[in-house]
């Protein structure tokens, strides 16, 4: 999956609800998870108050130095009469992992090459998620929520095919 079409095809389609949506229905979050450990995020109505868009840009790579950086977008659905709880799906970034392929039985050579390329070989996984959401606050107020996202898609540089997610905690405004 080509990120920049995913994102491009999120801006389009944002574009087009945006015009719909009024000022306050617009909502910002910033938060941190993993394995991205920066996620900003536009949220807006989608067809009904209840149901969003979300287009987020995420930084990760916890468990490496050069951080990856990668767009997704999505839509949630409201599931209870509280406004705290919704599924929904993510495309595009959907995880982050250790690129490396490493054999145990290497030399101890090989065995430090192999550790000091994990440093620096983050990939991406760019592909589709379900994604559940908890909103402690409720979906259309200021306050914390907690997203999990489950998917399937390809590596960025490697092009495995792998099942990955994340967890996001952040603060909607």
């Amino acid at each position: 999956m080509n990120i920049k079409s995913t994102f491009l095809a999120a801006l389009l389609l944002s574009t087009t609800f945006l015009n719909n949506a009024q000022a306050g229905d617009i909502k910002y979050s910033f938060g941190t998870g993993y394995p991205f450990y920066g996620v900003a995020e536009v949220s807006f109505p989608a067809f009904n108050d209840d149901q969003r868009f979300f287009v987020n840009y995420k930084i990760g790579g916890y468990d490496t130095i050069a951080a990856e950086d990668a767009f997704s977008a999505g839509f949630e659905q409201l599931l209870d009469g509280k406004n705290n709880q919704t599924v929904g799906f993510t495309i595009g970034a959907i995880g982050v992992r250790d690129g490396t392929k490493c054999d145990q039985d290497t030399g101890a050579g090989d065995v430090f090459r192999c550790e000091f390329g994990k440093l620096f070989s983050s990939e991406v996984t760019n592909g589709a998620a379900l994604n559940y959401s908890y909103y402690f606050n409720g979906v259309h107020n200021s306050g914390t929520k907690i997203r999990f996202e489950l998917g399937y898609g390809q590596s960025s540089k490697t092009n495995t095919n792998r099942v990955d997610g994340s967890v996001i905690l952040s603060y909607q405004f």
